[in-house]
């Protein structure tokens, strides 16, 4: 028995205000806008540069604070907002190992907040890792350009996993 298929899509593209805008005469074409972009963002890096470092030093002392008020959601709240935006800058300006500890302390910081206990060597390997990692010599390093940092952290990774009972972070 074959079964064909009777229906046929009918595709039609949406013109979105967005569209009309980008596509109306004397518009900057992609190519120009893009290497507008990387202009941009080429010439705000030293003050994104600044930004994260001030940011690792008040994320460090943002996940201290978790500690001193486990049962403050607000605190928890606080450092992981400074995570995910020190993350995201990180990625946009180029600190990838930044980028990979950030998110590894989003959700460590996010399982410690829904109450889950986890061992103080874990979070205090992500702080020394997260100071290292906004240092002019670690800034375009990933794991792995660093295996000893890579083989600590599959270590760390394999406690948090046991200890919280998930399968999140980043190896």
């Amino acid at each position: 028995m074959s079964s064909q298929n009777t229906t046929s899509a009918k595709i039609f593209l949406a013109n979105t205000q967005f569209e009309k805008l980008a596509k109306r005469p004397g518009g900057v074409s992609r190519e120009d806008a893009i290497k507008s972009a990387f202009s941009n963002i080429d010439r705000l890096k030293a003050d994104a540069i600044f930004w994260i470092r001030q940011g690792v030093v008040r994320l460090d002392q943002a996940i201290q604070d978790t500690w001193i008020s486990a049962d403050d959601a607000a605190r928890f709240d606080f450092a992981i907002t400074l995570s995910a935006s020190l993350r995201d800058v990180g990625a946009t300006v180029g600190f990838p190992l930044l980028t990979f500890v950030c998110n590894n302390l989003c959700e460590i910081l996010e399982t410690q907040k829904s109450g889950v206990k986890l061992r103080k060597d874990i979070i205090d390997v992500h702080r020394m890792a997260l100071m290292l990692s906004a240092q002019d010599k670690y800034r375009k390093s990933n794991l792995d350009d660093l295996p000893i940092f890579k083989s600590g952290f599959e270590k760390i990774l394999t406690i948090f996993r046991r200890e919280s009972g998930t399968t999140g972070l980043e190896s």
